[in-house]
């Protein structure tokens, strides 16, 4: 048996996806399809961790639907908030606190995205509408790095 998976690399199959996003976000339906699954699932029963990365819809200018990944402390996961950095397509290569991490099946984005370390968010829970992977210890430790720089506690 044989599987065909698309390379999520290639531009053609990438505005595919973006065109079929687009179509099922203009269903008529979409928004009570949004409303049943927000009532159906409880975001306090989800076990989410430092590291995740998690779609939400933030406040304000970043409120369109968007990656962003957990950056609280584990042990804070009993808080009916969590600090979350958003996470955009828009690379600045020159912004050294703004770590890029490739997508990859793990994580679940589908391009290259620059982690907004100088936007941290405290949101409610129920902002966060699924989680969609999980960045790996490499991406950690750059994201590390650049909070660290963000927040002045580097030495």
């Amino acid at each position: 048996m044989q599987h065909w998976v698309p390379d999520l690399r290639d531009p053609k199959v990438l505005a595919e996806i973006r065109r079929e996003i687009k179509l099922m976000a203009q269903h008529p339906e979409n928004d009570a399809i949004d409303d049943w699954l927000d009532a159906i699932r409880d975001p306090k029963d989800w076990s989410l961790k430092r590291g995740d990365v998690v779609l939400v819809v933030l406040q304000g200018e970043l409120g369109k639907p968007r990656p962003g990944v957990l950056v609280q402390s584990d042990e804070l996961g009993a808080l009916s908030s969590l600090i979350v950095c958003p996470m955009s397509s828009y690379i600045d290569a020159a912004n050294r606190m703004r770590p890029i991490v490739a997508p990859t099946i793990q994580n679940g984005l589908l391009v290259h995205t620059q982690i907004m370390t100088d936007k941290l968010n405290t949101l409610r829970r129920d902002r966060v509408r699924r989680v969609i992977g999980t960045l790996d210890s490499d991406a950690c430790e750059r994201l590390d790095s650049a909070l660290l720089l963000v927040l002045g506690l580097a030495r």
